[in-house]
């Protein structure tokens, strides 16, 4: 071992104020619940219970996109972990381990002081409100910025020694926590051979091995995809299509307003990552090109490749619905390390040289992390704790009852998560975009949803193919979706007629629309058990839910 190695694990000790601040942030603030989360939740204990990793029992739907956590909850759930309190858990000590990375990433750069950096960056990234949200919530953001950095360090290492294979277990192990990892793999293997042949003009064969093992990985992965969902891509990637939907309309079918579609969604996607421009994050970019010193460190351009392609998908994705940026919270870890190391080396540069260039970096610094925490610290946050959420409390109430419900019921719904979760496997869900579901995913044949207030997802179902397939009760959490019901209604009446609203107004103050069948057990015992309203499903909601919009 060398000696800068084992300087560099002394470095992983000063990560300790991040993760005391962090762990008592979660134990403070406590957990808030995302309703996405669920849906693994759903799938993690039908995988327990001997069903496999399924959503609704016997039908085999990739309605996740990260196939490591669904595993580890799973397991949990075998041993009697409750997954609603495990994932949050395991996410601290997934962030805890991220914390001793980045200390550790510290002492292979440049810094004046490695020591203090090494104190201060995961301080940053514990204090980025984004990073403790996601993991708080039990999703599977932290997992994969774990994944990028273990891939960064051990690509770094696998320079310096040779032994590229050393590298496959971790880019392995990012193709298995989300299934488009391999996309992140595949940009940090080109870069490292790439450097590689550089330098010796010529690309050893372990590297090739490297390459050739881990081509084979993601193949294999792809396979045992379609063998076992008969997908080769998880609609959950597909959901993000919007752009590429668009874009080839545009130029296979001269669709001029699918041209202005497919701008709209770029443009979106480009205010989706602006905070990232705010925070400085484009500065190292702009020095790493600068610096000839600098152009031949590979790990500085591991960082930059992984941060370009993530601002890259995120825009062609039209950004994320999901508060806090989780897409750009992946690569948080690096643009920190990154846009320090700039600021660092700007410093070292011009600070000395004039008074001008001291007032022009302390304005530069200040001004950056000012953006740090209108973006991402948000300090209001911090303040209020988490507690029993009504909405949520609602929702579990009416999946238990759905639960305990004697006869088969089937439950359309664009929450996914709670109510399906709480409801159990007894209760068929359907998903409204067909992200979950066998009815959706497979005879479903429209692709995506234009022209409307949430365009931009795309499924193989739409409003008016999951209205007309057989359903029981109707559980919705946008007064949106609940106004395309109504549309459908003016077309439909005989369907509807079937239906009726149940009005509650806690319910409807937390966004929680229900629509039930009249000759459906579930109607009646909903509306003894919660004191509900029953009204007819036609045009007289509008005035209704215009209320609570």
């Amino acid at each position: 071992m060398s000696l800068n190695e084992i300087n560099n694990r002394k470095l992983l000790w000063y990560a300790i104020p991040a993760i005391i601040f962090y762990s008592a942030l979660y134990f403070f603030r406590g957990m808030p619940f995302t309703d996405d989360s669920f849906i693994g939740y759903r799938y993690a204990v039908n995988w327990a219970s001997g069903y496999g990793p399924v959503y609704n029992v016997g039908e085999y739907v990739e309605g996740f996109t990260d196939p490591l956590r669904i595993a580890l909850l799973a397991a949990g759930v075998y041993f009697s972990l409750d997954p609603v309190n495990f994932a949050p858990l395991l996410n601290l000590f997934v962030g805890v381990i991220c914390f001793f990375l980045i200390s550790y990433l510290c002492g292979f750069i440049s810094f004046s002081s490695p020591r203090l950096m090494a104190v201060i960056l995961p301080l940053f990234c514990a204090f980025s409100y984004g990073f403790y949200y996601h993991s708080a919530t039990g999703m599977d953001t932290a997992q994969f910025s774990l994944g990028l950095l273990l891939c960064i360090v051990s690509l770094y290492r696998s320079k310096n020694t040779a032994d590229y294979l050393s590298a496959i277990p971790f880019l392995a192990l990012l193709n298995i926590i989300r299934a488009d990892g391999f996309i992140y793999g595949s940009i940090l293997l080109i870069v490292l051979t790439v450097f590689i042949f550089l330098e010796n003009r010529k690309i050893p064969r372990k590297l090739l091995l490297t390459i050739a093992v881990f081509t084979c990985w993601t193949a294999t992965l792809f396979i045992i995809r379609y063998n076992i969902f008969n997908e080769w891509v998880p609609t959950t990637i597909i959901s993000k299509a919007y752009a590429s939907f668009e874009i080839k309309k545009a130029v296979f079918d001269g669709d001029f307003q699918a041209l202005k579609r497919f701008i709209w969604v770029i443009f979106r996607g480009i205010q989706y990552v602006s905070p990232l421009f705010f925070v400085g994050a484009w500065i190292p970019f702009i020095v790493l090109l600068r610096d000839k010193d600098k152009k031949n460190d590979l790990l500085l351009w591991l960082f930059a490749s992984l941060i370009a392609i993530n601002v890259i998908v995120s825009i062609w994705a039209g950004g994320d619905y999901f508060f806090h940026n989780r897409f750009n919270v992946q690569v948080l870890p690096m643009v920190i390390i990154f846009t320090a190391w700039s600021i660092d080396l700007l410093i070292k540069k011009y600070w000395d040289n004039s008074f001008r260039n001291k007032v022009l970096m302390t304005g530069l610094i200040i001004l950056i992390f000012s953006s740090w925490i209108v973006f991402f610290v948000k300090p209001s946050f911090f303040v209020k704790k988490y507690g029993a959420v009504k909405g949520v409390l609602y929702r579990q109430e009416i999946g238990m009852l759905l639960r305990d419900t004697p006869v088969a019921t089937i439950l359309l719904t664009d929450m996914a998560g709670i109510v399906p979760y709480y409801a159990g496997s007894r209760v068929y869900v359907r998903d409204l975009y067909g992200f979950t579901d066998l009815h959706n995913a497979k005879y479903g044949n429209v692709w995506c949803i234009p022209e409307r207030e949430i365009s931009g997802i795309c499924g193989r179902g739409d409003f008016n193919y999951s209205y007309s397939a057989p359903f029981d009760i109707i559980i919705y959490g946008s007064n949106t979706i609940l106004r395309e019901l109504l549309s459908f209604c003016k077309t439909h009446p005989t369907t509807c007629n079937e239906y009726q609203f149940l009005m509650k107004d806690e319910w409807l103050r937390e966004e929680i629309f229900v629509v039930a069948s009249i000759n459906h057990p579930v109607t009646k015992t909903l509306i003894n058990k919660f004191n509900l309203t029953p009204l007819t499903v036609n045009n007289d909601l509008f005035n209704i839910i215009d209320k609570y919009r």
